[in-house]
């Protein structure tokens, strides 16, 4: 045969397979054939009515759609309608809206994630996305993904801070950098004594302690206005704190916070404190381990009495543990009070009363709520609390607390 011919007599077996009446031939009998390869002996007419709602249809005008068509078919024949994580949602995963495939198949599929219309996808197009699980709240929020990847290995915890307290470039981008207190003992600043040490200078001596470091200069004045500026913006602005998932108002936290979330999370300036976030920690936690950054106010008396940041119930969540937390000071408390304060660090030396970070405007506190050895498990000597404002005084400050694995993309899958 020619090749001309051959050539012609394809584009019109394609051309057929397009634009094939909406009436259902009798599929081909496929011994031992996959629901896949079952699939392309269905015409379009038959899948885009096969996975859409009772009612709808869907429309198909290009190639690409068809082929998206099929997407459709395998993923909920051969995944959600095999799988038995899929149990509670296969029967209400449907094509709502009459051009998911088109959607989907547009734009190499930026339709299912972009910022302006996931919402709308997962809601009304989940199999065209692959995304039936996203109508779930027990599985996005609370399914424990075995093949999600830990990000310290046992030791890491320690290299990190031990890059972390030596190289000169933190030294010289944000320092005065000082180390309060470290394994082995022994540190060179503020923070050794009492809960009123301030910046006087001194060597703390806590046996086999955890890493405690701060960097003076962290944030620039602009940055600590913008963190500010959207505390009291975003949403309806600066509201009590609550005590992990209980309610708003408790006698041991009376700050008041916001979440740096939304549109915030594209300005410049956010996207420039996140990744001096990830540089001093050694590039070792993806964005996507950081939770959204809390800031926060505290009026005079302003205080958050002794907790810890690992919470048990993470450990059965996809995002797994908070292993460190950050702590950003935005302004001088000019009043006193307001410090940091870790009650069972330093205690062992005579006539001490804990540990105390004080607040400075742009400084930023790091310390670890994990072992090194033991990633999983709480260290239980970083108890730590926010002291009473001094009158008339008030603390702004921002949480960044950072996961052992992905936080952000199952909290923005669950949020639907």
């Amino acid at each position: 045969m020619r090749p001309a011919m051959s050539a012609i007599i394809l584009v019109a077996v394609i051309f057929l397979l397009v634009m094939k009446p909406k009436v259902a031939a009798a599929p081909a009998v496929v011994a031992s054939s996959s629901p896949a390869e079952e699939s392309w002996g269905q015409t379009p007419a038959v899948l885009a009515q096969k996975w859409s709602a009772p009612g709808q249809t869907q429309a198909y005008t290009d190639i690409r759609t068809v082929l998206k068509l099929h997407d459709i078919d395998d993923y909920m024949s051969t995944i959600v309608h095999n799988d038995t994580y899929y149990r509670s949602v296969r029967d209400a995963c449907f094509l709502r809206f009459p051009h998911c495939a088109e959607m989907a198949a547009a734009n190499g599929g930026r339709s299912c994630f972009d910022a302006k219309t996931e919402v709308f996808m997962s809601k009304q197009c989940a199999p065209a996305c692959r995304i039936c699980d996203w109508s779930s709240r027990e599985l996005m929020c609370n399914h424990h993904d075995n093949e999600a990847l830990d990000a310290l290995r046992p030791g890491d915890l320690h290299r990190m801070f031990e890059a972390m307290s030596s190289d000169p470039a933190l030294e010289e981008l944000y320092g005065p950098r000082v180390i309060h207190s470290r394994p082995g003992g022994g540190g060179d600043g503020e923070g050794s004594g009492s809960a009123s040490a301030s910046a006087s200078a001194g060597t703390t001596h806590i046996p086999d302690g955890p890493w405690v470091i701060t960097f003076d200069n962290f944030l620039s004045k602009e940055e600590r206005d913008v963190l500010i500026h959207y505390g009291h913006t975003i949403g309806k602005g600066f509201q009590q704190s609550k005590v992990r998932v209980g309610t708003a108002g408790s006698a041991n936290r009376t700050s008041s916070t916001n979440w740096i979330n939304h549109e915030a999370l594209m300005d410049p300036i956010i996207i420039e404190i996140q990744r001096k976030l990830e540089k001093v920690t050694g590039f070792v936690f993806p964005e996507n381990n950081f939770e959204p950054l809390q800031v926060l106010r505290y009026g005079e008396g302003g205080k958050y009495d002794h907790h810890h940041d690992y919470f048990p119930p993470h450990g059965d969540r996809s995002h797994g543990h908070r292993v460190l937390t950050i702590f950003l000071y935005l302004n001088d408390v000019e009043s006193g009070g307001g410090e940091t304060h870790f009650r069972d660090l330093g205690a062992a030396a005579a006539g001490t009363e804990g540990m105390a970070i004080t607040p400075r405007a742009g400084r930023m506190l790091i310390w670890p709520s994990v072992l090194n050895e033991r990633p999983n498990e709480r260290d239980d000597r970083t108890f730590h609390g926010s002291l009473p404002v001094g009158e008339g005084g008030i603390k702004y400050g921002a949480n960044a607390w950072i996961h052992i694995r992905d936080y952000r993309t199952p909290k923005r899958k669950c949020k639907f």
